[in-house]
Protein backbone atom coordinates (compact mmCIF):
# COMPACT_ATOMS: atom_id res chain seq x y z
CA UNK A 1 0.00 0.00 0.00
CA UNK A 2 1.47 3.57 -0.91
CA UNK A 3 0.86 6.29 1.33
CA UNK A 4 2.04 10.24 1.10
CA UNK A 5 2.71 11.56 4.73
CA UNK A 6 4.57 14.31 7.06
CA UNK A 7 8.05 12.68 8.09
CA UNK A 8 8.97 13.75 11.92
CA UNK A 9 12.35 12.81 13.58
CA UNK A 10 11.75 9.21 14.24
CA UNK A 11 11.63 8.09 11.00
CA UNK A 12 15.52 9.28 9.76
CA UNK A 13 16.44 5.81 9.72
CA UNK A 14 13.81 6.01 6.65
CA UNK A 15 15.71 8.60 5.06
CA UNK A 16 19.18 7.57 5.38
CA UNK A 17 17.75 4.58 3.97
CA UNK A 18 16.07 5.76 1.47
CA UNK A 19 18.92 8.16 0.33
CA UNK A 20 21.32 5.54 0.58
CA UNK A 21 19.81 3.38 -1.98
CA UNK A 22 20.27 6.04 -4.26
CA UNK A 23 23.65 4.96 -6.71
CA UNK A 24 26.62 6.88 -7.25
CA UNK A 25 25.49 8.78 -10.32
CA UNK A 26 21.94 9.48 -8.45
CA UNK A 27 24.01 11.14 -5.70
CA UNK A 28 26.08 13.64 -7.35
CA UNK A 29 22.79 14.37 -9.11
CA UNK A 30 21.60 15.12 -5.81
CA UNK A 31 23.73 16.73 -4.21
CA UNK A 32 26.40 17.93 -6.46
CA UNK A 33 28.98 15.61 -5.69
CA UNK A 34 30.07 12.06 -5.04
CA UNK A 35 28.94 11.40 -1.12
CA UNK A 36 29.38 8.01 1.13
CA UNK A 37 26.61 6.50 3.05
CA UNK A 38 28.60 7.93 6.39
CA UNK A 39 28.14 11.35 5.09
CA UNK A 40 24.71 10.61 3.71
CA UNK A 41 23.61 9.67 7.51
CA UNK A 42 25.54 12.93 8.87
CA UNK A 43 23.47 14.85 6.34
CA UNK A 44 20.50 13.60 8.06
CA UNK A 45 21.42 13.69 11.55
CA UNK A 46 21.99 17.78 10.89
CA UNK A 47 18.59 18.24 9.00
CA UNK A 48 16.51 20.88 12.07
CA UNK A 49 12.93 19.29 11.27
CA UNK A 50 12.00 22.44 13.65
CA UNK A 51 12.29 24.59 10.87
CA UNK A 52 11.92 21.87 7.24
CA UNK A 53 8.99 20.50 6.40
CA UNK A 54 9.43 17.02 5.00
CA UNK A 55 7.12 14.81 3.06
CA UNK A 56 7.72 11.48 1.90
CA UNK A 57 5.86 8.63 -0.44
CA UNK A 58 6.09 4.75 1.01
CA UNK A 59 5.08 1.66 -0.34
CA UNK A 60 4.51 -1.24 2.01
CA UNK A 61 6.59 0.79 4.67
CA UNK A 62 9.71 1.68 2.48
CA UNK A 63 10.52 5.15 1.74
CA UNK A 64 10.36 5.79 -2.19
CA UNK A 65 10.14 8.78 -2.58
CA UNK A 66 11.14 12.10 -0.51
CA UNK A 67 10.30 15.92 -0.36
CA UNK A 68 12.79 17.89 1.62
CA UNK A 69 12.00 21.80 2.09
CA UNK A 70 13.79 23.81 4.32
CA UNK A 71 12.73 27.00 5.12
CA UNK A 72 14.53 30.70 5.78
CA UNK A 73 13.02 31.01 8.87
CA UNK A 74 10.84 29.15 11.65
CA UNK A 75 7.68 28.76 9.92
CA UNK A 76 4.61 30.16 11.85
CA UNK A 77 7.00 32.77 14.15
CA UNK A 78 4.81 36.32 14.46
CA UNK A 79 7.51 38.23 13.70
CA UNK A 80 8.88 36.77 10.13
CA UNK A 81 6.60 38.17 6.90
CA UNK A 82 7.20 36.40 3.59
CA UNK A 83 9.90 34.06 3.71
CA UNK A 84 11.72 32.07 1.10
CA UNK A 85 12.56 28.21 1.37
CA UNK A 86 14.85 25.47 -0.65
CA UNK A 87 13.17 22.27 -1.97
CA UNK A 88 15.05 18.89 -2.64
CA UNK A 89 13.11 15.83 -4.26
CA UNK A 90 14.42 12.56 -4.64
CA UNK A 91 12.43 9.13 -6.15
CA UNK A 92 14.35 5.38 -6.29
CA UNK A 93 14.74 4.58 -9.80
CA UNK A 94 12.11 1.75 -10.17
CA UNK A 95 9.38 4.40 -9.11
CA UNK A 96 10.04 7.10 -11.75
CA UNK A 97 8.23 8.75 -14.24
CA UNK A 98 5.03 7.69 -12.11
CA UNK A 99 4.36 10.98 -10.90
CA UNK A 100 5.78 10.25 -7.18
CA UNK A 101 7.64 13.25 -7.60
CA UNK A 102 5.00 15.39 -9.20
CA UNK A 103 2.21 14.83 -6.41
CA UNK A 104 5.61 14.92 -3.73
CA UNK A 105 6.26 18.87 -5.05
CA UNK A 106 2.27 19.83 -5.44
CA UNK A 107 1.79 19.16 -1.55
CA UNK A 108 4.64 20.63 -0.46
CA UNK A 109 4.52 23.43 -2.66
CA UNK A 110 0.94 23.72 -1.02
CA UNK A 111 2.18 23.59 2.64
CA UNK A 112 4.97 26.04 1.86
CA UNK A 113 2.04 28.32 0.36
CA UNK A 114 0.49 28.03 3.55
CA UNK A 115 3.44 28.76 5.67
CA UNK A 116 3.87 32.35 4.05
CA UNK A 117 6.57 31.24 1.29
CA UNK A 118 6.90 33.74 -1.31
CA UNK A 119 9.04 31.71 -3.31
CA UNK A 120 10.56 27.94 -3.31
CA UNK A 121 14.21 27.53 -5.10
CA UNK A 122 15.28 23.96 -6.62
CA UNK A 123 19.40 24.07 -7.53
CA UNK A 124 20.27 21.00 -9.38
CA UNK A 125 23.46 20.84 -11.88
CA UNK A 126 22.64 21.12 -15.82
CA UNK A 127 22.69 17.95 -16.85
CA UNK A 128 19.89 17.30 -14.24
CA UNK A 129 16.74 16.64 -17.15
CA UNK A 130 14.62 15.48 -14.55
CA UNK A 131 14.63 17.78 -12.16
CA UNK A 132 13.97 20.37 -14.95
CA UNK A 133 11.28 18.83 -16.21
CA UNK A 134 9.49 18.54 -13.09
CA UNK A 135 10.04 22.14 -12.27
CA UNK A 136 8.65 23.23 -15.52
CA UNK A 137 5.40 21.80 -14.60
CA UNK A 138 4.96 23.83 -12.14
CA UNK A 139 6.14 27.26 -14.12
CA UNK A 140 9.35 27.94 -12.61
CA UNK A 141 11.87 30.66 -13.81
CA UNK A 142 14.94 28.40 -14.68
CA UNK A 143 18.12 30.97 -14.00
CA UNK A 144 21.41 28.95 -15.81
CA UNK A 145 24.66 29.73 -14.41
CA UNK A 146 28.44 28.01 -14.02
CA UNK A 147 26.74 24.83 -14.93
CA UNK A 148 24.01 24.85 -12.48
CA UNK A 149 20.21 25.33 -12.92
CA UNK A 150 17.94 27.58 -10.42
CA UNK A 151 14.38 26.92 -10.35
CA UNK A 152 11.86 28.95 -8.80
CA UNK A 153 8.15 29.03 -8.05
CA UNK A 154 6.59 32.24 -7.10
CA UNK A 155 3.78 31.29 -4.46
CA UNK A 156 0.54 32.88 -3.84
CA UNK A 157 -0.29 34.14 -0.69
CA UNK A 158 -2.43 31.37 1.21
CA UNK A 159 -6.49 31.84 1.26
CA UNK A 160 -9.31 29.52 1.94
CA UNK A 161 -8.74 27.21 -0.71
CA UNK A 162 -5.30 26.84 -0.03
CA UNK A 163 -5.86 25.77 3.73
CA UNK A 164 -9.02 23.16 2.79
CA UNK A 165 -6.39 21.62 -0.14
CA UNK A 166 -3.91 21.12 2.61
CA UNK A 167 -6.70 19.81 4.93
CA UNK A 168 -7.70 17.49 2.28
CA UNK A 169 -3.94 16.19 1.95
CA UNK A 170 -3.78 15.40 6.01
CA UNK A 171 -6.85 13.58 6.08
CA UNK A 172 -6.45 11.95 3.34
CA UNK A 173 -2.95 11.08 4.77
CA UNK A 174 -3.95 9.64 8.23
CA UNK A 175 -6.34 7.76 6.73
CA UNK A 176 -4.14 5.99 5.00
CA UNK A 177 -1.40 5.74 7.89
CA UNK A 178 -3.95 3.81 9.82
CA UNK A 179 -4.89 1.54 6.91
CA UNK A 180 -1.19 0.78 6.36
CA UNK A 181 -0.63 -0.11 9.86
CA UNK A 182 -3.62 -2.02 9.78
CA UNK A 183 -2.27 -4.01 6.47
CA UNK A 184 -0.23 -7.44 7.06
CA UNK A 185 3.07 -7.47 5.81
CA UNK A 186 3.92 -9.89 3.65
CA UNK A 187 6.64 -12.24 5.00
CA UNK A 188 9.75 -12.36 3.80
CA UNK A 189 10.74 -16.10 2.57
CA UNK A 190 13.64 -17.75 3.63
CA UNK A 191 16.90 -18.15 1.40
CA UNK A 192 16.03 -21.44 0.75
CA UNK A 193 12.93 -20.31 -0.78
CA UNK A 194 10.45 -21.94 1.49
CA UNK A 195 7.85 -20.50 3.97
CA UNK A 196 7.94 -21.78 7.72
CA UNK A 197 5.45 -24.46 6.63
CA UNK A 198 7.48 -25.71 3.75
CA UNK A 199 5.44 -24.45 0.79
CA UNK A 200 7.80 -23.06 -1.95
CA UNK A 201 7.43 -18.83 -2.49
CA UNK A 202 6.40 -17.36 -6.28
CA UNK A 203 6.80 -13.52 -6.35
CA UNK A 204 6.35 -12.94 -2.86
CA UNK A 205 3.69 -15.07 -1.91
CA UNK A 206 3.38 -18.70 -0.96
CA UNK A 207 2.52 -21.02 -3.47
CA UNK A 208 -0.93 -22.67 -3.33
CA UNK A 209 -0.50 -25.22 -5.85
CA UNK A 210 -1.21 -22.97 -8.91
CA UNK A 211 0.56 -23.09 -11.84
CA UNK A 212 0.85 -18.98 -12.55
CA UNK A 213 4.31 -17.97 -13.25
CA UNK A 214 5.04 -15.01 -13.94
CA UNK A 215 13.58 11.73 -7.21
CA UNK A 216 24.28 17.51 -3.04
CA UNK A 217 25.45 17.34 0.42
CA UNK A 218 23.73 20.22 2.86
CA UNK A 219 26.63 23.04 2.96
CA UNK A 220 28.44 24.14 6.08
CA UNK A 221 24.86 25.94 7.12
CA UNK A 222 23.20 23.21 7.22
CA UNK A 223 20.99 23.99 4.32
CA UNK A 224 19.46 21.11 1.66
CA UNK A 225 20.02 22.21 -2.32
CA UNK A 226 17.44 20.72 -4.23
CA UNK A 227 18.65 18.26 -7.58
Amino acid sequence: MQIIRDLLPADSEAIVTHLSALDAEDRRLRFGASVSDEAIAEYVGRIAFWRAGLIGQFDDGRLIGLAELIYDHVPGLPSVARMGAELAVTVLPEYRNQGVASELLRRTLVCARNRNVSAVTMMCLLENRQMRHLASKFDAALHFEDGMVESQVDLERPNGLSYAIEAIDRSVSAFGTVMDQLTPRTAEAPADGTTSDGSEVVSGQPNSGSSAGSARPAGPDGRAPAA
